[in-house]
């Protein structure tokens, strides 16, 4: 997965890039019609994403490929602190060194 997808220097996997990469994973399913539109929303919507609308992608990459049902659930129902925002949002702040006074 992390091959396919395009993550930023925090490790931040965009939410578009996430749905895309599901949807395309998904397709055989989607046609004969095993899945659908509201069980790829239940399942994006399981994950936590930052206010800029990234996750962590070490923590999704293992989810997508498992196998285990029980392991799922309970990693999807968890409760984690988003990863931090894109470097591009802070950008404005500079670099600040503690103690340099």
């Amino acid at each position: 997965m992390k091959d396919k997808v395009q993550t930023d220097a925090n490790n931040n996997l965009n939410v578009d890039d996430f749905k895309a990469f599901v949807v395309d994973s998904c397709r055989e399913e989607l046609i004969e019609r095993k899945i659908d539109k509201k069980d790829i929303e239940g399942f994006l919507s399981a994950f936590t994403f930052n206010n800029h609308g990234a996750t962590d992608v070490e923590k999704v990459a293992p989810l997508v490929f498992e196998t285990d049902v029980n392991k799922v659930a309970t990693n999807l129902t968890t409760r984690v602190r988003a990863n931090p925002p894109p470097a591009l949002a802070n950008e404005e702040l500079g670099t600040t060194i503690r103690g340099a006074d």
